[in-house]
């Protein structure tokens, strides 16, 4: 005997899909004054769910409602209203989302669960087309953003053959290693590390790193890492320079005004894992190009945050240079190739680093579609949570059943957490990173002639947040 009629045992059962707009209860039998519990089968109507509820006097009333299928879970339902005394181990069994005793909950859930997952579909419709408008192979897109912060149940919906009919790229990094020389590339690992922006020593690599924030390299020192004085000391004798400032001006600056570039050995790697326009980052590609055309660029962007750059578990969208400079070194690619492993692969996930083919600035230009869904995700998990609020729905039940189904998302699970937990010290990431990542979104979104109506409207949400005084606070707020 399945769930439902199991339930039925205990219920009047009522499927309101066949029962028509003039569907009521059954009155009490027999002269007595008690009816029998009514379950009812909610179809499409909420208005009819109401008017049932509203013109029967009846209270002893369990609604279920069928929602639909998510990722992982096929057979999902919610439910609320009156419980039989023996129905609650049977909902439990089940799996049921039981919402409280409000029989009109479970239909009120369902309805922010469809609107929700509208939401996240225009957002992927409108992140994929950006994505297209800067030279992006959609499947690779998709490959890329399923490990990292915009991912969403969503994405995995779309019939990318509708956009574009071109065939998967290859999407591993390992192919550079390949490219440039044998399979043995990748044991090799690089004698010193320069690193500004501060991270990676535990996988043994020998790290000497740089912060222009003195708290910083306060921590690493304390944690026995070795710091320079400066950002030209630092990329002295170093095989690679990893740079993770927060934006292209800090990383010109290092570059270019603070010496770094002249500092490095001949055919050492740069690395920029920073969050940049992709027309920023070929600006900075070929301007090193002309200072120095024997160190490679690579344009290698990250997504995860704090807590997966903690573990080595980040994902990491490289693009490497498409013509290797003939003065550059054939083993710095391998240097590389160790540095992003230590920083992706810790956890054995080889899949997290991502060789995105095209030259510098393609790195970027995943980014820039992964930060327009990541913003926006942040604002629709805190509109559906609110509008759950509103709603009088139980908001940890609310976000744990949004993420079984397919309006869930990357943030909705990270974010929703510490929305609902409370404003989070130290933030893991502030509002002002979401100004300037929405920013370079609707900036380069207009430079390749791309609207993004909702990118935009999430944009201006940021920057009120920061004029509110927000500004260095989690984004979660």
């Amino acid at each position: 005997m399945d769930h439902l009629q199991q339930l039925g045992t205990l219920y009047d059962v009522v499927d309101l899909s066949k029962a028509g707009r003039c569907a009521t209860l059954k009155p009490p039998s027999n002269g007595s004054t008690h009816s029998r519990p009514a379950l009812l089968l909610l179809g499409e109507s909420l208005e009819l769910l109401a008017r049932v509820v509203h013109n029967n006097s009846q209270k002893n009333v369990l609604v279920v409602v069928a929602l639909n299928p998510g990722a992982s879970i096929a057979n999902r339902v919610a439910c609320a209203g009156w419980l039989h005394p023996k129905a609650r181990p049977m909902i439990e069994e089940a799996g049921y989302y039981y919402f409280g005793e409000d029989p009109m909950a479970a239909g009120m859930f369902r309805l922010l669960e469809s609107a929700l997952c509208a939401t996240q579909t225009m957002l992927a419709a409108e992140a994929v087309s950006l994505g297209v408008k800067a030279g992006l192979d959609p499947q690779l897109l998709y490959s890329a953003i399923a490990g990292a912060a915009g991912a969403s149940c969503v994405d995995g919906k779309v019939d990318w053959n509708h956009l574009c009919s071109t065939r998967r790229a290859n999407g591993t990094f390992e192919r550079l290693a390949v490219d440039f020389g044998s399979s043995d590339l990748k044991a090799s690992r690089p004698s010193k590390i320069a690193f500004i922006g501060l991270v990676l020593r535990a996988a043994g690599h020998n790290v000497v790193g740089y912060d222009a924030w003195k708290p910083s390299m306060d921590r690493y020192s304390a944690g026995g890492g070795i710091c320079s004085s400066s950002p030209e000391e630092c990329g002295r004798d170093a095989e690679v320079l990893v740079l993770m400032v927060v934006n292209a001006t800090q990383a010109q600056q290092a570059l270019f005004q603070q010496c770094v570039a002249q500092a490095l050995p001949f055919g050492a790697s740069v690395i920029l894992m920073s969050t940049v326009a992709p027309s920023q980052a070929i600006a900075l590609s070929e301007r090193l190009r002309e200072v120095r055309n024997d160190l490679p660029f690579f344009d290698a962007p990250v997504s995860g945050g704090t807590p997966r750059a903690a573990t080595g578990d980040l994902t990491i969208l490289c693009a490497g240079p498409v013509n290797p400079n003939a003065n550059s070194n054939p083993d710095g690619y391998a240097k590389v190739y160790s540095v992003l492993e230590a920083l992706s692969a810790s956890r054995g996930k080889k899949e997290n680093l991502i060789h995105v083919p095209g030259g510098p600035g393609m790195g970027a230009a995943i980014k820039l579609v992964n930060q327009h869904l990541a913003g926006c995700h942040i604002s629709s998990t805190a509109e559906a949570l609110a509008s759950a609020a509103r709603l009088g729905l139980p908001l940890r039940l609310a976000r744990a059943a949004l993420l079984s189904g397919p309006a869930e998302s990357w943030m909705m699970g990270h974010r929703g957490k510490h929305m609902l937990d409370g404003l989070l010290q130290p933030p893991t990431s502030m509002i002002d990173i979401f100004v300037k990542d929405m920013s370079i979104v609707v900036d380069e979104a207009a430079r390749l002639g791309c609207a993004v109506p909702l990118a935009s409207h999430v944009q201006q949400q940021f920057i009120l947040g920061r004029s509110c005084g927000w500004g260095k606070d989690d984004d979660s707020r």
